[in-house]
């Protein structure tokens, strides 16, 4: 069985989003092109974890309206395991109702090159466990309708740590300058799923910098004085969502081949610390 995925048509032979179209194909006719482009999509990445034995429901977007939707259910070896149809709305939704035991399977529509993979686990115990992490960089990445279905993932998977992105340059231009909205709803999401916040960091405003140390190649903060007022209010914002710190990231290949020392001191002296 191919691993599951989520919407990833094989190359060279499907069209749009995943619709098959035969191999010599000439033309088409424009309604064959919109049914190509339709492929059905995740409504909400986390319904794609399920639990073992429990009645779900997993929704869909991108059907042809009102329209009757096979679907097929394939096992880990790829062996057909069962079958059904949904109703596609006049809006294109529909709802796929699956119970399966433990294990990893596809749902597959056979009008489409497009399975998508599915994990159903025992239901969750206990707390999420703080020695796992997964990089996630979803400040930076992603869908912004896909983010917090995928945090709650990470949630329902037992993942207590979220390793991410953050860039200083673009939430301090200046002295006493803040902007750090994208970042606190991105945190605030996290913290609203259980899951904590490893955040990294690899670059530093010029201001900061300074004109006679770029001109060195030196990418580091040289005003230690902004430098710490900067992360003191920071960190009083995004703080709370925040498990560690991770300063300056492979400093080997963003740090222009110099110790980073005044910003490993400034961590290591409380400036950037979790509330």
């Amino acid at each position: 069985m191919k691993n599951p995925s989520l919407n990833t048509p094989s190359p060279g032979r499907t069209g749009g989003r995943g619709c098959r179209i035969p191999a010599g194909a000439i033309a088409i006719s424009l309604a064959a092109i919109l049914t190509c482009w339709a492929a059905p999509t995740p409504v909400d990445l986390s319904e794609l974890i399920l639990e073992e034995g429990k009645p779900s429901e997993i929704r869909f977007s991108g059907a042809q309206p009102n329209t009757t939707v096979p679907f097929a259910i394939h096992d880990y070896s790829g062996a057909k395991i069962g079958e059904g149809t949904a109703q596609a709305n006049a809006g294109g939704d529909f709802a796929v109702k699956i119970q399966q035991g433990a294990g990893f399977y596809e749902l597959v529509f056979p009008d489409q090159d497009a399975p998508v993979g599915l994990m159903v686990l025992r239901p969750a115990h206990g707390n999420h466990d703080p020695f796992f992490c997964i990089d996630t960089a979803m400040s930076w990445h992603g869908r912004k309708a896909s983010k917090e279905g995928l945090m709650a993932m990470l949630s329902r998977l037992g993942l207590g740590l979220a390793r991410e992105r953050y860039s200083w340059v673009s939430t301090n231009p200046g002295p006493g300058e803040l902007k750090l909205e994208h970042y606190e709803i991105q945190r605030d999401l996290y913290r609203k799923h259980g899951v904590s916040v490893l955040e990294c960091f690899h670059d530093a405003p010029k201001w900061i910098i300074g004109e006679a140390a770029i001109e060195q190649g030196n990418p580091y903060p040289q005003d230690m004085v902004e430098t710490v007022n900067f992360w003191k209010s920071a960190s009083e914002r995004l703080g709370p969502s925040w498990g560690a710190m991770e300063v300056w990231n492979e400093p080997e290949l963003m740090g222009g081949k110099l110790p980073p020392r005044p910003v490993f001191a400034d961590g290591q002296s409380g400036a950037i610390r979790p509330a």
